[in-house]
């Protein structure tokens, strides 16, 4: 796009609008009987000869060669703002016919707000985005060409070459940005930030959430472009994964620990979701988690008590289970438990301990 004939097109359009007001607002010679209305006032009467006459009213005293005093004396602050938005609206038509540019969406792909890979950059200061966004479109240029190479060569992406690219921009991004905007910026767009707020039920103050996510970070960021076909990398990084939810539950301690283990639960996410699909009771999902729980360490210390039979032993994890199925159906509903039923969601027991 010729950003020169955009500004200039904008700089014509401006005049004109400009030339228009100043042509609109000009006072007008007033015709031959309007000077006879006003040069003959209307007789008084006697009765009211005694009373001041009040002071006449012209439309001359709101007229002004500065068009937005006239508009603010004649419709006040809401008929400026009204005739910007006309006026912005007649210009970005007037683009849009004449350059076929949407200024607005020029305007998002220039600042960065509204990228196409969903990266937000409003956390940023104002000054900050274009130079980030200019940034993050460089390196994505980068990122590209090694998948397009990949797939010339019918090969995978070198992974390593991916991961070191994806270090550098974040050593640039880091020169670039003081320490609290770059780290703004990563708990806005990090897949880490965006995980913990999408935990449902967990309710960390904000110095906890950030401390959280810096271990999540640190752990994402270590097997960043790790190569699917590594069975042994995926082990590794399940097991640290592990290893770094003890870390948190640890250092915050109950009942934040257990939200966190409950949040993270996909069987209580799944859980939520049907309750929010069938108009469930916000907290219905909780109060099924929470008995599941109860249960499960009921069952759990039974099968390993060897003072009951096997025979006893099922017996209690059926009246168990029948017990959860009745809260479900109770606090679910028919239809939502139904949809448990076929999606196995109901059968929680016995699975050992999350």
């Amino acid at each position: 796009m010729n950003y020169r004939k955009i500004a200039g097109a904008l700089l014509a359009l401006n005049w004109v609008l400009i030339c228009g007001m100043v042509v609109l607002v000009q006072p007008q010679p007033r015709s031959a009987v309007e000077r006879r209305v006003v040069a003959a006032p209307n007789p008084v009467p006697a009765q009211c000869s005694q009373r001041a006459a009040p002071p006449s009213f012209q439309w001359g005293q709101l007229e002004s060669a500065d068009y937005p005093t006239y508009l603010i004396s004649f419709r006040g602050d809401a008929g400026l703002r009204q005739l910007k938005t006309q006026l912005y609206e007649e210009k970005r038509g007037v683009l849009w016919r004449l350059l076929g540019v949407d200024i607005d969406r020029q305007e998002a792909v220039e600042t960065g707000v509204g990228r196409p890979d969903g990266v937000r950059l409003d956390c940023l200061p104002i000054e900050k985005r274009s130079g980030v966004n200019a940034l993050l479109n460089r390196f994505d240029e980068l990122d590209q060409a090694i998948r397009a190479e990949a797939e010339e060569n019918d090969s995978p992406p070198d992974w390593q070459k991916l991961k070191s690219l994806h270090e550098q921009r974040e050593q640039e991004l880091a020169q670039l940005l003081t320490a609290t905007e770059l780290e703004q910026f990563e708990l806005q767009n990090h897949p880490a930030g965006k995980y913990l707020r999408e935990l449902v039920g967990f309710t960390p103050s904000e110095e906890q959430f950030r401390e959280i996510f810096r271990l999540l970070k640190a752990h994402e960021d270590k097997f960043a472009f790790l190569d699917p076909d590594d069975e042994l990398g995926a082990q590794q990084k399940q097991a640290e994964r592990e290893q770094v939810n003890t870390q948190i539950e640890q250092l915050f301690g109950e009942p934040l620990a257990a939200e966190y283990r409950r949040a993270t639960d996909d069987r209580f996410r799944d859980l939520v979701q049907v309750a929010q699909q069938y108009g469930a009771p916000a907290d219905s999902a909780a109060e099924i988690y929470a008995l599941n729980e109860e249960l499960q360490q009921s069952v759990i210390a039974v099968q390993s008590d060897p003072a009951f039979t096997d025979a006893q032993k099922d017996d209690f994890e059926r009246v168990a289970q029948e017990r959860l199925a009745a809260a479900m159906r109770r606090t679910l509903g028919e239809r939502a438990y139904g949809y448990c039923v076929r999606r196995g969601l109901e059968q929680w027991l016995g699975e050992g301990a999350p």
